[in-house]
């Protein structure tokens, strides 16, 4: 259809049977000359039937060409779906309430310079895909977009802006638009990759949920990846992703995946890791964004001596919450030559790691930061340099606290080695004890950027700060446990107003009142 000018095929009530088997059995602006038109299939009637199994479908196939797809009714049944084949050319699939059944995968925006766009708008639209995979911009300079406003969406593996068919030229760019819909990736894997976003350098992948009824579900134990090599984002202002796998950001260097949750939930049963070996950010800014992870979150996990990632886990609001209790969270665990900057920032919201611990600054040159000026943590320890001593050299890890409050259970370091620093400046906020525990880490008070007043909240339990505590800030005990220090401190002042201060040194509680 659309061989050198324009071609429509109507399919009322009625079937239409292509036999061709394993090639090219139907094609959309097409021609084996220079010129091509525009190719158009119709679908409209509840009866109407496109029986291709065997046959591939190509849309846009010859340079300059549109193809249009209008399927309202109906069922379709094809092998794969192929748009975009050549240079710029326009490929547009559009359904309603009707079927899609493929057996074979789909490439959109197949050829360099093209637009592909498919649609999906009814509540009972249904494309299912069986034995195949799907990848959107898999060429250079090539944009292609998946719309789910409504129905489902079922296909074993999904490549957005990546390489499962790609060519290395860059500016590939692939989205998925999930509004009220479900997109189903079912690989039945627990070590590969179900979805895979950003797959070549310069090419970029995206996820967005716009509706609080959109769905984005990685079934059967696969992951997600968001940057392998390019970029890779995943927008959530409504609804829900959930991964049974893992989730991986920023799989190698120079390549970036963030994910960003506004009115909407994040969910994986594995680990999710921010930074593999590139760049990985997660920001969540709502009061009911949602992050929550079943195994361990791990920030800056490097394995080799690049040096170009980063990590950040930013909470301006919302809850990131850990559901398997008493596991370690890794902040800055780089084991190589490299450097990776990792850092936690919990503005307001909440940050829920149900008993585990947070380890700041694991391994050789890893730099990990737990920056809180806002909200409520609940950790049941943090450690400095978190790992043994022999692999610690040039690690770096930091607690800085100027606000809200840090339900604590245990502060300690391990460092150790020569050219390991722990780091732990405290400026205002409120430390709330959960058990007693013996810190052995240097604190440092500061006036900046917090009032310059920090409180340590104890009660029923025991409390002994045995490192030195120095700085310009102040100190303020409250509840009716006890705070005991017993290095040779000296800082701003110390005020008593409720509980037992125990001093074991002459200095120990600087100047103050009580």
């Amino acid at each position: 259809l659309g061989r050198r000018s324009n071609g429509l095929l109507y399919i009322g009530a009625a079937t239409v049977t292509v036999t061709r088997i394993q090639e090219f059995g139907i094609n959309l602006g097409y021609s084996s000359s220079s010129a091509a038109g525009t190719g158009t299939l119709v679908l409209a009637e509840s009866g109407s039937l496109l029986d291709s199994p065997n046959a591939y479908f190509r849309m846009g196939a010859t340079v300059d060409s549109t193809a249009l797809v209008r399927f309202s009714n109906g069922v379709m049944n094809i092998s794969s779906l192929l748009m975009g084949v050549a240079n710029r050319t326009l490929s547009d699939f559009w359904m309603d309430e009707a079927t899609l059944n493929s057996t074979g995968d789909w490439q959109m925006a197949a050829a360099a310079n093209t637009t592909s766009l498919f649609t999906m708008a009814h509540a009972r639209s249904l494309v299912s895909i069986t034995n195949g995979s799907v990848s959107l911009a898999v060429k250079s300079n090539s944009v292609s977009t998946l719309v789910v406003s409504n129905g489902t969406f079922r296909v074993p593996f999904l490549d957005i802006g990546s390489a499962t068919a790609g060519d290395a030229g860059p500016n590939g760019n692939g989205e998925l638009r999930i509004h009220a819909g479900t997109v189903t990736v079912s690989l039945a894997t627990s070590t590969g990759y179900g979805m895979n976003l950003g797959g070549r350098a310069g090419n970029t992948g995206v996820v967005m949920l716009t509706h609080s009824a959109g769905l984005l579900s990685i079934t059967n134990g696969s992951r997600l990846r968001l940057g392998n090599s390019g970029s890779a984002f995943l927008v959530v202002q409504g609804g829900a992703a959930r991964v049974v796998g893992q989730i991986r950001m920023g799989e190698s260097e120079f390549s970036r995946g963030g994910i960003s949750i506004y009115d909407g939930r994040v969910e994986t049963k594995d680990r999710l890791t921010i930074g593999f070996s590139g760049e990985g950010v997660v920001n969540l800014d709502h009061p009911n964004a949602l992050l929550e992870v079943g195994e361990a979150i791990w920030l800056g996990d490097i394995a080799s001596a690049q040096t170009n990632g980063s990590s950040a886990l930013n909470i301006s609001n919302g809850t990131v919450r850990a559901t398997t209790p008493g596991i370690d969270h890794l902040v800055g665990s780089y084991n190589q030559t490299g450097r990776c900057p990792s850092v936690v920032n919990l503005l307001n919201g909440t940050l829920e790691l149900n008993g585990g611990a947070l380890l700041l600054g694991n391994r050789t040159r890893g730099e990990g930061t737990f920056n809180m000026s806002g909200g409520t943590a609940n950790v049941g320890r943090i450690t400095l340099l978190g790992f043994s001593s022999a692999t610690l050299a040039g690690a770096t890890g930091t607690l800085a606290v100027s606000g809200g409050l840090l339900n604590l259970g245990a502060l300690n370091t391990l460092g150790t080695t020569p050219g390991a620093k722990s780091n732990v400046w405290l400026s205002g906020g409120t430390i709330r004890s959960t058990t007693s525990f013996l810190s052995n880490v240097s604190i440092t008070l500061t006036n900046a950027p917090g009032p310059g007043l920090v409180t340590f909240d104890i009660t029923d339990d025991v409390v002994r700060l045995s490192g030195v505590i120095s700085g310009p800030g102040r100190l303020r005990k409250t509840g009716t446990g006890l705070v005991q220090l017993n290095a040779v401190n000296g800082y701003g002042g110390t005020e008593v107003a409720g509980g037992i201060l125990a001093v074991q040194n002459r200095t120990g509680s600087g100047t103050g009142t009580g």
